[in-house]
């Protein structure tokens, strides 16, 4: 693999597949068996979220969680239940991410089907992916992400208004062909 096996277009289904491996190491292919089996420092090198709970599994060769030492203090409470809530936001927020990765990518695959390109002003033909729903998402949903998850060169703002401008670009009055183009 190079370098950088991944991007942010494909960081959700990494990340899906990372998690696979910390519970079923054969369940994913071998090659991402060996990426993988560098361990949890390379994984958060390559920009994948490594939680404590996947380390403690055996998350890619990562040690467990040690219990203190026999006379030490244990971690209190209060902390342990920060780590699992932080832990939990995670696994809610990556199929929200997986989501709207996949959304954005409609808007640059097929945005030009809403554009208001006919003269005579015809209804654009449209395409079901670029409503949210197709993916199982909602603009109020995507209204709480930071587009800087999803996108680069974005800065606070949401994602619903990140879309709000690849919608202006994507299917607007003007129309830009440059597939062709090698």
């Amino acid at each position: 693999m190079e370098d950088k096996p991944f991007d942010s277009q494909n960081a959700g289904y990494v990340q899906a597949l990372y998690e696979e491996f910390a519970r079923n190491p054969d369940a994913v292919p071998e090659e991402w068996q060996r990426f993988f089996s560098l361990g949890p420092t390379a994984a958060r090198e390559a920009g994948l979220m490594v939680p404590e709970s996947l380390a403690a599994n055996g998350g890619g060769g990562g040690a467990a969680v040690e219990a203190p030492a026999p006379g030490a203090s244990p971690t209190p409470s209060a902390e342990l239940d920060a780590v699992q809530g932080q832990a939990d936001a995670m696994r809610r927020l990556l199929p929200i991410v997986a989501r709207a990765t996949s959304f954005v990518q409609a808007f640059r695959d097929h945005g030009h089907h809403l554009s208001q390109i006919d003269p005579l002003g015809s209804t654009p033909p449209g395409h079901p992916q670029l409503d949210p729903s197709f993916f199982g998402t909602s603009m109020e949903e995507l209204e709480e992400l930071p587009a800087s998850l999803v996108m680069e060169g974005v800065g606070d703002e949401s994602l619903a208004h990140a879309l709000k401008r690849l919608q202006d670009a994507y299917c607007g009055t003007i129309g830009y062909e440059f597939e062709h183009l090698e």
